[in-house]
């Protein structure tokens, strides 16, 4: 107990930016070890277990146009035309920071639609709100209603293949607000200490998922690992819909998912996209989690045509 509360204020207080290897790993350590009742025992953490090289990247990402100073790369602003682009660079932009934020773009929704279309298949689903193409939805929030979805989620998480990417055109909003992206990464310290207390891989977890509003439908299963590097690992969150790590305890999963989630949205990680009239958002749901931030102001009104967009054939009908 002694060594979490003095690893607790050990993390708290430092600076990342002047050490991000140490601090990712004593994050792992010390955040993981102040979830722990008594029972646990501090002796499932590994604290020998080698720090994350995270300098390499985290320079990389602070010398790059349009990136917002956090210490991982994920999202980044362009003036650019996005009708100038080819589809191979455009799929490629995207896969490689996990959210594009093209701003004054300014394009009708057929045009909207081209670009969606180059990167799968655009499908409608049944419980969004029809746009002037039966292929696109529409995406408002009424002035004077709550806003929803202020959770991280990846979206529509319930299907056994969820989108892809997702793609927004937006033609009214606030003065302020936007949207807050986090990338799905963490290191595999932390995947070695999270199968140490589960007691099985994490590689070999899923998650189950299914819509609040519909607690009867069989639930979705997703792995939380996704892909295993060197290093790092990216990961499968959806906060919103998730029902817990299937084969763990209620605590157990809390533990586990809340972890992971923790570490991914710090704030040294996230990507702020400050939408505004004309802009398109375009973003891969596998590789980022999102959410509404908390400055919209739920008095004025906003719309955005969206278009989902799956790789996997059966994705809308499962």
């Amino acid at each position: 107990m002694i060594a979490a509360v003095l690893l607790f204020f050990v993390v708290e207080g430092m600076d990342c930016d002047s050490g991000p290897d140490l601090c990712d790993f004593l994050f792992v350590v010390g955040s993981f070890a102040r979830r722990m009742n008594c029972e646990d025992r501090v002796d499932v953490v590994d604290v020998t277990h080698p720090a994350v090289d995270a300098a390499g990247i985290a320079r990389a990402c602070r010398g790059a146009p349009g990136w917002n100073g956090g210490d991982r790369c994920v999202g980044k602003v362009t003036h650019e035309k996005i009708a100038t682009l080819s589809p191979q660079d455009l799929i490629s932009r995207v896969c490689s920071s996990g959210v594009l934020h093209f701003r004054n773009q300014q394009i009708e929704i057929d045009d909207f639609a081209v670009v969606a279309a180059r990167f799968g298949t655009i499908k409608k689903l049944d419980h969004l709100r029809p746009s002037a193409r039966k292929d696109l939805s529409l995406v408002e929030h009424v002035a004077g209603t709550p806003i929803r979805e202020r959770r991280w989620h990846s979206d529509l998480s319930w299907l056994h293949s969820p989108p892809t990417y997702t793609l927004l055109n937006v033609t009214s909003a606030p003065d302020r607000g936007g949207l807050l992206f986090a990338r799905s990464r963490v290191p595999n310290s932390l995947i070695t200490v999270l199968s140490r207390f589960a007691g099985e891989e994490l590689c070999s977890m899923r998650v189950a998922y299914s819509r609040r509003t519909n607690e009867s439908q069989e639930p979705a299963l997703h792995p939380i690992v996704l892909r295993t590097g060197d290093k790092e690992s990216d990961i499968y969150l959806s906060p919103l819909y998730e029902r817990g790590v299937v084969g763990l305890s209620a605590r157990e999963s809390q533990k586990v998912l809340s972890t992971l989630l923790e570490y991914i949205t710090r704030e040294s990680r996230v990507f702020y996209a400050d939408v505004r009239p004309g802009d398109i958002l375009i973003w891969n749901n596998r590789i980022v989690v999102h959410k509404g931030s908390a400055e919209y102001d739920p008095g004025v009104g906003r719309t955005m045509v969206r278009a989902t967009v799956f790789t996997d054939t059966d994705g809308a009908q499962r």
